[in-house]
């Protein structure tokens, strides 16, 4: 199974949300799909803002980021009894 994050230069990993903070677990996203409409998501949240006087200092939080594929594999199945 295949799992998605967003690595920043630093090499931390995104939290997720439209104000990400920088982890060393950040979130996982199960399809690529997921993580492209996240990104696009915060993307234009973001571009709203642009050029407004009060928020200049705002920075779009996802340059120079990259998207790392990681494959998981299942280790153990467990079978709970009731």
């Amino acid at each position: 199974m295949k799992v998605y994050k967003i690595r920043n230069r630093e090499g931390l990993f995104s939290t997720g949300g439209l104000t990400p903070r920088w982890k060393k677990v950040g979130k996982t996203w199960v399809a690529l799909q997921h993580v492209n409409s996240h990104i696009n998501m915060v993307r234009k949240e973001y571009v709203r803002y642009i050029g407004r006087p009060y928020c200049s200092d705002i920075v779009y939080p996802y340059i120079d980021c990259a998207v790392v594929e990681y494959t998981v594999q299942e280790n153990a199945t467990y079978y709970l009894r009731s």
